[in-house]
C-alpha cells in the first residue's frame, strides 16, 4: 500500500464512492420495475449490476432498463383529499371548534 502514489487515493476514493452511489441506484431501480416481457432478466441484471462493477451498471442504465420492463405509475390523486385530511385530524384532535356553529 506505501508505494501508491499519493495522488492516487484523490483519485480512487471518488471513483469509489460513485460506483457504489450507482450501483445502489441502479438496484433500488431494477427492484422497482415490474419484470417485463423477459422473464428472469431481473436476476440477470442484478448480477450485471453487483459483479460488473462501474461497467456493469452503466450498462444496465444504458441498455437494460428498457429490457427489465417499466417503473410503476404514479396513481393519479395520490394525494390525501381534502375531506380525508380534515377527518384524520377531527380524529385525532375533535371537531374544530370554528366549524362546529356550521
Amino acid at each position: 500500500m506505501n508505494d501508491l502514489p499519493g495522488w492516487f487515493l484523490y483519485l480512487a476514493i471518488p471513483v469509489v464512492l460513485l460506483q457504489l452511489t450507482l450501483q445502489v441506484w441502479g438496484i433500488v431501480d431494477l427492484l422497482k420495475r415490474d419484470n417485463g416481457p423477459f422473464k428472469g432478466m431481473k436476476l440477470i441484471w442484478f448480477l450485471v449490476i453487483l459483479l460488473g462493477g462501474l461497467i456493469g451498471v452503466v450498462l444496465y442504465l444504458a441498455v437494460g432498463r428498457g429490457m427489465v420492463g417499466t417503473a410503476p405509475a404514479v396513481e393519479q390523486g395520490a394525494a390525501p383529499s381534502t375531506d380525508r385530511a380534515k377527518a384524520a385530524v377531527e380524529s385525532l384532535y375533535g371537531e374544530d371548534p370554528a366549524d362546529a356553529g356550521r
